[in-house]
Parts: structure tokens; C-alpha cells; sequence
């Protein structure tokens, strides 16, 4: 063989690795409900049996955790805490009682509400378990009783009592509010609203504690049709000013079509939205924490995220 052949064979080798898939290297993880009682008979194959959950911190980086019950003993965190070692991003759900829109009441020394009383406490537990943040819904309008606007204020209010308190009890932990998919009242479902919402903070004091947390079947369902290349670019364009704050993806599949504001997902290639759009959708976010909320088997699942 002489030069030239070995040239011409080498920048065919060249190209032909170049046009080879490379593997998709995504911070996976899933979610449970802990503690765990132990009391129960949890079967081997749940994602609630400890061993599982300590060995498939093997596979996974994340683990997303809702509180299984309103009181929890220091005794049961930290049995949490050891159970979670082997996870290097650990984030906490807040429980769905929750709602940022609800009304606060004076009284003589500051504004109460039962929402932030429960947010608290779980952001409390959180910090003891070494969650890097915890992820709460945009307030709701409840059987759309009252005006918008006065939903929103009061999800304003919220949010400043929230961190006047959180600061008062030196709780730092990142609070991720979540992109909602309109279902039941829920506030800010328009992206270009939920991004104007998080910036209208921008000039306080605890913005930088502020995150976000992309919910793919949220988004879809507000509206958002991920199969169309043009919506992928214009939603990301919309995200702009905010991309440092998103911390965290709920990467969901949606089990109804686009824009039906239903909040049911689907495992990953199952559902309504294509998985070569999915990934371009999430493309430019692939360095951040990303849980799976989804049921298992999972294997399928990651197979198919890393392999289009």
C-alpha cells in the first residue's frame, strides 16, 4: 500500500467513527417514599426495598425522595441518610398538600399559613438527609374559586414569607419550583408566565437560593409539543434568562397527547412524545440531575435515552 492509499483509508476510518453514535452520558435517577416501614412486607422487586435502593446506586446518580409521613424521627433521617449514601445527587419532593397559592393569615408577629408550616419542616428534614434541593408545585386555583391575579399574589406573598422563614431558621437548601402542566387550577403553565414569575425575584435577597426544575410531561401537557423541532428551539429561547436556574429535570414521558393539561406520565418511549426529540429537547441540559418519574423496569428506559 502506498502513501496515498493509506491516507485515502485512514480519513475513511476517520469518518466512519465519526459518524458512530456516541453513547448519551445522562445523571440519571428515580424516586420512592421513605421511610420505609419496616413493619410492612416489602416485596424484592419494589423500588422501596432497601437492598435495591443501595444497589442501584450502582446504576443511578439521583434519587428523588417524597416523606412518607408528617413526623419524622431523627432516628428515621438518619437511617435515610445512610440509605442514600451511595447517591451523589439527592433531591426531595415536597408533599402535594402543598399549595404556594393558598391564602396566608396575619397574626401578631408574621404571616401563617399551613403550606409553609409543612414546607419547613420538610425542607428541615431534607437539609438533615443531604438533599441538594427540594422541589415544590406552582400554586393552584382551586376549583378556579377566585381571580388569577389573586392566586398569583398570594403565590408572591408566599414566596417571600417562605424565605424570610427558611432564613430565620438558617435553612439554605435550594428550593426548585417545577414547571406545572395546568391540570386542576395549577398557575403559570404558560412558560414565558412561569419564567417572569422566578424573575420577578431577581432583585431579592434570596434569589440565588431560587431554582427550577423542568418537568418534560408538564411542559408537554401545558402545551409545549416537544415532536416539533420549532417548539424545541422556541422553548429553549424562552429559558434563557433563566438556564442557570434550572437545577433539576423531571424526565417524563406523557401518556396524553400535547396540551391536554393532564398530569399522567409515561415510561420513556411509551408515551406521546418521540424519544430522538425527547433527547433534543433535554440536549443542551444533559449535565444536569435528571430523575426518572416514571414506573420501572428502567433498564428499557435508559437503553433508550442512550442509545438515539
Amino acid at each position: 500500500m502506498n502513501k496515498l492509499e493509506s491516507k485515502l483509508k485512514s480519513k475513511t476510518k476517520s469518518k466512519v467513527k465519526s459518524k458512530s453514535k456516541t453513547k448519551l452520558e445522562l445523571k440519571l435517577g428515580y424516586g420512592i417514599s421513605l421511610p420505609v416501614d419496616y413493619d410492612k412486607e416489602i416485596p424484592d422487586y419494589s423500588v422501596e426495598n432497601t437492598k435495591l435502593i443501595k444497589s442501584w446506586s450502582k446504576k443511578f446518580q439521583c434519587i428523588q425522595i417524597m416523606f412518607s409521613k408528617a413526623k419524622i424521627t431523627l432516628e428515621e433521617l438518619d437511617q435515610i441518610k445512610k440509605l442514600l449514601n451511595g447517591y451523589k445527587y439527592i433531591y426531595v419532593h415536597t408533599s402535594y398538600q402543598i399549595n404556594i397559592g393558598s391564602e396566608l393569615i396575619p397574626t401578631q408577629t408574621d404571616l401563617y399559613n399551613t403550606s409553609i408550616e409543612i414546607f419547613l419542616t420538610e425542607a428541615e428534614y431534607a437539609e438533615k438527609i443531604g438533599a441538594k434541593g427540594i422541589v415544590v408545585h406552582m400554586g393552584k386555583n382551586v376549583k378556579k374559586k377566585y381571580e388569577p391575579s389573586h392566586i398569583y399574589n398570594n403565590m408572591v406573598k408566599f414566596v417571600i414569607e417562605l424565605f424570610k422563614k427558611l432564613k430565620k431558621q438558617s435553612i439554605q437548601i435550594q428550593v426548585l419550583f417545577e414547571t406545572p402542566a395546568g391540570q386542576g387550577g395549577e398557575m403559570c403553565w404558560d412558560l414565558n408566565e412561569f419564567v417572569e414569575f422566578i424573575e420577578k425575584f431577581s432583585k431579592l435577597y434570596f434569589y440565588s437560593q431560587m431554582g427550577i426544575c423542568l418537568d418534560t410531561c408538564h411542559m408537554f401537557q401545558a402545551g409545549m409539543d416537544f415532536n416539533q423541532i420549532e417548539v424545541i428551539n422556541k422553548v429553549h429561547k424562552i429559558l434563557i434568562p433563566v438556564k442557570d436556574k434550572i437545577k433539576l429535570i423531571h424526565l417524563n414521558d406523557s401518556y396524553h397527547d400535547v396540551g391536554e393539561h393532564i398530569d399522567r406520565h409515561e415510561q420513556i418511549g411509551k408515551g406521546k412524545i418521540q424519544i430522538d426529540r425527547l433527547i433534543q429537547f433535554i440536549y443542551p441540559y444533559k449535565s444536569i440531575p435528571m430523575i426518572l418519574e416514571t414506573v420501572g423496569p428502567y433498564d428499557e428506559q435508559i437503553f433508550n435515552l442512550q442509545s438515539n
